[in-house]
């Protein structure tokens, strides 16, 4: 199992914490030499167990071992077989598998004996090893009609003997048929995002956004969608200083200097309506923003939710919610929630009616925020940065 090197950080006795290099800048992420090394001896300690179990299992026959494989056949094939020059296959090439089926193809690949394995996967015969020291029947079956049938059918096997009554019989047949009260709950998720809530109880179309600008990930596509302006105009909100913005140029040199950094494309660029931008930190509310007192933005945060609000047929529980909020400030003692949008809305009726769809995405943002602050939220306004409207919620 490897999965557990996908981690974001890994431990080791000797190294300590090892994890990604992030590179703040660029956006980009590779491994560190310490997450490289901690990962090279973890693997190396685990398939050194998976082959000490497997010499175990192969060495507690008697007098025969009955090894059954499937392999399926592939364009690319079966990788050739690397062997020294004893014959045997070279500990590189052992170290690049990771089955018991293909550490023992190496093995037994070179065996005299295998000729028909050898020719069914196109093997040369000059890596055959004369000097092998045990007996071996090799049999392919290309087809599964040709595999014998070796099961026995119901009524030529034994049956078993009928099982004793004990004064504990009631009790275990009660316990086996057992059925549990909320079956329900087994086809519910435990972990929501918010955004999949409102996607489920307002039956919009769904349109998957990046959830994070990665170069690897932009830098390929050429012309910038919808969803995509969205996110990098969340994304250039998320980086600008408002205490620094004082006209719509400061905002341009802001989306050009991530240009020439390459964190964004120049399409990407192309795409941002400085103008618009700034006209938020015109607005009343972003005259606000900049005196206040404390700012935080793209905040991430779980709270959790009753089943029975989200699956109104699900039964009892609860439900984690995680999602991340674009904007709170705190001003004068007084919470302010602000999340803008970028919905392709121009009248001040348009927004109004867009907002409805957000109702209950921001019910959840002002649930969460009030359970971090201990104290109620007292203004949610959502922002269409398209036509510049404030909606409050």
């Amino acid at each position: 199992n490897l999965k557990e090197f996908e981690k974001n950080s890994l431990w080791n006795g000797d190294v300590g914490i090892a994890a990604d290099f992030v590179d703040t800048k660029m956006r980009v992420r590779y491994p560190s030499p310490a997450r490289l090394k901690v990962i090279s001896e973890a693997k190396q300690a685990l398939v050194s167990e998976e082959m000490r179990l497997l010499y175990v299992a192969l060495t507690r026959a008697r007098e025969k071992l009955i090894i059954t494989a499937t392999y399926k056949e592939t364009k690319t094939g079966f990788s050739p077989i690397l062997t020294d020059c004893a014959k045997r296959a070279k500990p590189a090439y052992i170290k690049s598998k990771k089955c018991f089926r293909d550490w023992l193809m190496a093995a037994l690949m070179t065996h005299p004996d295998a000729f028909s394995i050898r020719e069914h996967l196109g093997f040369p015969e000059n890596i055959v090893n004369r000097d092998a020291d045990f007996d071996l029947t090799a049999i392919v079956y290309k087809e599964w009609t040709d595999v014998p049938d070796m099961v026995q059918t119901a009524h030529d096997s034994q049956a078993l003997p009928e099982a004793e009554y004990t004064e504990n019989a009631d009790e275990v047949k009660e316990r086996l048929e057992y059925t549990y009260p909320d079956m329900r709950l087994g086809s519910i998720p435990v972990k929501m995002s918010v955004s999949e809530v409102k996607r489920m109880q307002t039956e919009e179309e769904y349109i998957p956004l990046l959830d994070e600008l990665k170069t690897r990930d932009v830098a390929q596509l050429k012309a910038v969608t919808g969803a995509e302006k969205g996110t990098v105009v969340h994304f250039i909100m998320q980086l600008v200083n408002p205490k620094e913005v004082n006209s719509a140029e400061d905002i341009r040199l802001l989306i050009e200097r991530l240009e020439a950094e390459k964190t964004i494309t120049s399409s990407q660029a192309k795409a941002i309506d400085a103008e618009k931008v700034y006209r938020f930190f015109e607005s009343d509310i972003g005259k606000r923003l900049k005196m206040a007192e404390r700012v935080e933005r793209e905040f991430s945060f779980y709270t959790k939710a009753p089943v029975s609000e989200i699956y109104p047929d699900g039964g009892s529980g609860e439900i984690l919610l995680q999602g991340t909020m674009d904007c709170f400030f705190v001003e004068n003692g007084r919470v302010v929630l602000l999340d803008y949008k970028t919905d392709r809305v121009n009248t001040r009726a348009e927004a109004e009616t867009r907002a409805k769809k957000y109702a209950v995405q921001m019910k959840y943002y002002k649930k969460a925020l009030s359970e971090v602050l201990e104290k109620s939220v007292d203004e949610c306004w959502l922002y269409f940065m398209e036509c510049g409207e404030f909606v409050e919620m």
